[in-house]
């Protein structure tokens, strides 16, 4: 549909008006417009939220991490002194043992002096 030219370009056949619209009709498409700009708007707004909430997930991330690492140390230093605590149960019933033929022998001189 382009003629050619004399000098050799195309000339494209000029487009035909668009034809008027009635009062109606034009009411239609500004009312389409504007639900297009308020649904631009919307999407815009949940676009600004996401990224919101994709920043607080990373510092979250970041947070729980660093808990992490906490609660690793904090779990090595409990396994050393679950540790301790078994040794020192194991001495004082050594100890205990120990003890306790002489506390008899003790407790049997205390009844004989009353």
């Amino acid at each position: 549909d382009t003629t050619r030219n004399k000098d050799g370009t195309f000339e494209r056949p000029k487009a035909e008006p668009e034809p008027e619209m009635d009062a109606e009709t034009a009411a239609l498409f500004e009312e389409v417009e504007f639900k297009q700009k308020q649904i631009e708007d919307a999407v815009d707004g949940i676009t600004k939220q996401v990224g919101r909430l994709k920043e607080q997930a990373v510092v979250m991330g970041q947070e729980l991490t660093t808990q992490g690492v906490i609660l690793d140390h904090m779990e090595e230093r409990m396994d050393d002194l679950n540790a301790e605590v078994a040794g020192l149960t194991l001495r004082v019933g050594k100890f205990r043992k120990e003890v306790r033929p002489s506390n008899f022998f003790l407790g049997l001189c205390g009844l004989v002096l009353l």
